[in-house]
Order: structure tokens, then C-alpha cells, then sequence
């Protein structure tokens, strides 16, 4: 009798399980098939996976497509784990280097529509790479540079700032991912943790990562913020950038006038303010309810862009 209790116990409990797993595969794929186009570019595991010294980063030769009320657009990522077309192997033209978060990686956006891709058709004497993220810090991006600098060797490296570079550059955890994140030890940077952590949840579920991403955000939103640590603290990763490129021109690109003011202060760093650039134009430059710069936007922010690029370049070569 007890014997034939614990068979049922036992298989009650098996069933229990393989139900839940049932529900959870369901839901993933439910989750998966109706909101998958449609996830932001730190969330969608189809083409984003965890990079330990990161946080985040993109698979080599994938290809997906973002899908909102307000766009639909390809999202190719080459070989080296970047949006856009490969880059090309051997090339004796003037290397530029982008650096950035989603703004600069082109969201909403074609990559031919993206200001990096507008200034490769517009200066094919260039070399245009882009090397930005969605959802990095300026953290983020000087250990992109010093992963990509030595083999790379641009001639110019342009950085997009936007405001969330702020509290980004300040944190270990950003949309629900584990990321670096440096502290200022004495006065210089100092890497926290050589290493972030994951899961596999995290890198095999959309729904997991959702989820994970809605509980950050509910924690982000009633957080205390110290903003000019904040400031501070960008400040010195684009130093750290500037000694890293050793003379080669640092271009900061945002619409924050306050960066103009560092570029007068910090001799090797350069400011492009794109305000001018996208207020005069003749139609809207936002997506109305994204707020990301539409194909309109980054077309302003190109011609903007590849007037100062001329110019320093030029002035290097003297």
C-alpha cells in the first residue's frame, strides 16, 4: 500500500513538472512568436548573447528584423559581430571608427539610413566601421576600443553620446543584463570585475529576459542618482579614450552643448553638436513616438559629421 502511495506521490509530481515545463515552453514560444520582432536590441536573444567582458554583444552572421508601428527594418550583423556589411579585409583608405550605443548602431533605421552608413556612401574614400551597440555606456565602449584599436588602427574614432550614458556608465546592471563597470579608485579608473555572469535563461529565453528587464526597470525607476558623479565619471572614460587613441582625433557627437566645453578643456577631443543640424531640418527627425533620430535625423547628423571628419583628418595629414 505505502509502496503504491509513493508510485502515485512520485508520478503526481512528474506530471506537475512536465506541465510547468509544458506551460513554459508554450509561453516562450507564444512570447516568442508574437513580440519576438518586436524586442528591443538588449533583449532579443536571436542575435544579442552574453559576452563576459561586455556584458553584451552581438552573433557573428545573424540575421533578424525589428518590427514597431513606426518601422520595420533588417538587422544584419557580420562576421566580426557588428550591424552592417562586412568589412572589407584589406583597405589602404582612412579607417573611421564608430562607437556608440543605439543611436549610432541605427535604430529604427536601415544601416544605409544610419549616419555611419550615409558617411560611407558620401566619402568613399573612407573606411566607415561601426562598432556600436544598442544599450552601451561610454564603459562599454573604451573596452570596445582597446579590443578593436590595435588591429583596427583608425584614423579617426567617433563616439555618440546620449543621456543614458550617464547612469549606463555608472552601473553594473543595465536592461536587465550584467554589464562591467569602473570605479574611480584615487582619482584614475578602475575596472570593478574583469568578468561579468549569466544564465542560461537569460541567454536562451526571450520571456526570461523580459521579464528580467521589467524587474530591473521597476528597481531603475525609484533609484537614487548622484548625476554629476555621473558626469564625472563619462568624463574620464572619454580621457581614457583619448590617451588610449595616442593623438589619433577623438570625435564626440551628441546634442549636450556641455561636451563642447570638455572639447576646449581636453586637448585631443573634438565636439560635434548636431542640434543646429537636426532643428533646422525641414521634416521631423525623431520618430514620433520611438524618439530615436529617424532617416531624416541621421541624414542631418551625417552632413553635420562628415564636415568636422574632413576637416580633422585633413589636419592630421599636415
Amino acid at each position: 500500500m505505502s509502496s503504491l502511495l509513493n508510485n502515485r506521490v512520485w508520478f503526481r509530481t512528474l506530471a506537475v513538472a512536465i506541465g510547468a515545463c509544458a506551460a513554459a515552453g508554450l509561453g516562450e514560444l507564444v512570447y516568442r512568436i508574437t513580440r519576438a520582432s518586436g524586442l528591443g536590441p538588449t533583449t532579443n536573444s536571436s542575435y544579442v548573447q552574453f559576452d563576459e567582458d561586455l556584458g553584451w554583444s552581438y552573433r557573428p552572421n545573424v540575421r533578424a528584423r525589428h518590427q514597431t508601428a513606426e518601422f520595420d527594418v533588417a538587422i544584419d550583423i557580420h562576421s566580426r559581430g557588428f550591424r552592417g556589411p562586412e568589412w572589407p579585409k584589406d583597405s589602404e583608405r582612412p579607417r573611421i571608427l564608430v562607437l556608440g550605443d543605439s543611436y549610432a548602431f541605427g535604430w529604427g533605421v536601415d544601416f544605409e539610413q544610419s549616419f555611419s552608413g550615409l558617411l560611407q556612401a558620401a566619402h568613399p574614400e573612407w573606411d566607415v566601421r561601426n562598432a556600436a551597440v544598442a544599450g552601451y555606456g561610454a564603459d562599454q565602449e573604451l573596452l570596445v576600443l582597446r579590443r578593436l584599436r590595435e588591429s583596427l588602427r583608425p584614423a579617426a574614432v567617433v563616439c555618440n553620446f546620449c543621456d543614458n550614458d550617464l547612469w549606463e556608465s555608472s552601473a553594473d546592471e543595465a536592461y536587465g543584463r550584467s554589464k562591467p563597470q569602473f570605479v574611480l579608485l584615487r582619482g584614475d579608473l578602475a575596472l570593478r570585475a574583469s568578468h561579468v555572469d549569466s544564465s542560461w535563461l537569460q541567454e536562451n529565453s526571450m520571456l526570461y529576459a523580459a521579464i528580467q528587464k521589467q524587474a530591473w526597470q521597476s528597481r531603475f525607476e525609484v533609484a537614487k542618482r548622484d548625476r554629476a558623479s555621473e558626469w564625472q565619471m563619462v568624463e574620464r572614460l572619454y580621457c581614457a579614450m583619448r590617451d588610449e587613441l595616442q593623438g589619433v582625433p577623438f570625435v564626440l557627437v551628441s546634442e549636450e552643448p556641455q561636451w563642447s566645453a570638455f572639447a576646449l578643456r581636453e586637448r585631443g577631443v573634438a565636439h560635434v553638436d548636431v542640434r543646429e543640424a537636426l532643428g533646422s531640418a525641414c521634416v521631423p527627425t525623431r520618430f514620433a513616438l520611438d524618439g530615436h533620430w529617424n532617416a531624416a535625423g541621421h541624414a542631418a547628423v551625417a552632413a553635420r559629421l562628415g564636415g568636422e571628419l574632413t576637416s580633422v583628418l585633413t589636419a592630421q595629414s599636415k
